[in-house]
């Protein structure tokens, strides 16, 4: 696994930075359990994660899950998305 992605805000996205007080990039894919999509109706595909207070906070049909938010960046950054 590489170094967590630190994520900078493109020209544009600074703009709405100073607007708006965040901005959002994709830093690579997770697989949070094995159930297939159609097994959870009116599930999230997306998670956001913030560094201001360093943890994540979630859910799925099997649990709550807390985790780091360096953990999630470095798996999200790793070739493997299963992992």
């Amino acid at each position: 696994m590489g170094p967590p992605i630190q994520a900078q805000a493109e020209a544009a996205e600074q703009e709405d930075a100073a607007a708006l007080g965040f901005f959002f990039k994709s830093a690579g894919t997770l697989k949070f359990n094995n159930a297939a999509e159609t097994e959870v109706p009116g599930s999230s595909q997306t998670v956001v994660v913030a560094d201001r207070f360093g943890l994540a906070v979630f859910s799925d049909l099997q649990g709550i899950y807390v985790a780091a938010t360096n953990d999630l960046l470095i798996q999200a950054s790793s070739e493997d998305p299963a992992k």
